[in-house]
């Protein structure tokens, strides 16, 4: 039987945890985030062969480089390009994104490379993967203390995490508007993210 103890924390963390996450999190160590944050990639790259051409790899390199700069974020940014179906990208804590190959080989032009890449290092700059994970640890204690549940399920709860926080709309809100921004002062044309997302929009139907 759980505790009126027990049931009062669960619901504490299921309706008050997310209003503070993203304040908490601002306050929480990187390296404290690093096992999640490891566990996450790991499920993103799962075997998936990673794209490593020299040449495609140096362009990529000079352009995260070139809207890093722009963008002010001082931390070193990992990128990593692996072979998947959909055109998508991900940001993670410890300045890590992952970019699906697709994006690659859909995108018409070095702009709408750039709008992906600028949007992930804005994700990257508020946080929101860290929101994410710190969101996660919450309910991963609300599942335990009500269903004394193991961690077999805590990656795919992350990923569910990342994916949410990813796709709500004050996130992408704002890492559109520091993508853009980056990508003026990096001399790349704002429209190339916009231009990529239509494309794909009217072409996958979503």
């Amino acid at each position: 039987m759980v505790s009126i103890g027990a049931m009062t924390l669960a619901a504490f963390l299921f309706f008050v945890w997310p209003m503070v996450a993203g304040r908490v999190a601002r306050h929480v160590p990187e390296t404290w985030l690093e096992p999640m944050a490891e566990q996450a990639l790991a499920l993103l790259v799962g075997n998936a062969k990673e794209c490593t051409g020299p040449k495609g790899r140096a362009e990529l390199e000079a352009m995260l480089a070139s809207l890093a700069n722009a963008s002010g974020y001082a931390s070193p940014i990992q990128l990593r390009v692996v072979e998947r179906k959909s055109a998508n990208a991900f940001a993670l804590p410890g300045g890590r994104i992952v970019l699906f190959s697709p994006v690659i080989e859909k995108a018409e032009s070095a702009d709408e490379v750039a709008g992906v890449l600028s949007h992930e290092i804005g994700h990257l700059m508020k946080g929101h993967a860290r929101e994410a994970i710190v969101r996660h640890i919450g309910a991963q204690l609300v599942l335990r203390m009500m269903t004394g549940a193991d961690s077999s399920m805590t990656g795919v709860m992350l990923l569910e995490h990342l994916n949410e926080m990813s796709h709500s709309r004050k996130a992408e809100r704002e890492a559109d508007q520091l993508g853009l921004a980056m990508m003026q002062r990096a001399g790349y044309d704002p429209k190339g993210l916009s231009h990529f997302l239509n494309r794909i929009a009217k072409k996958e139907g979503g």
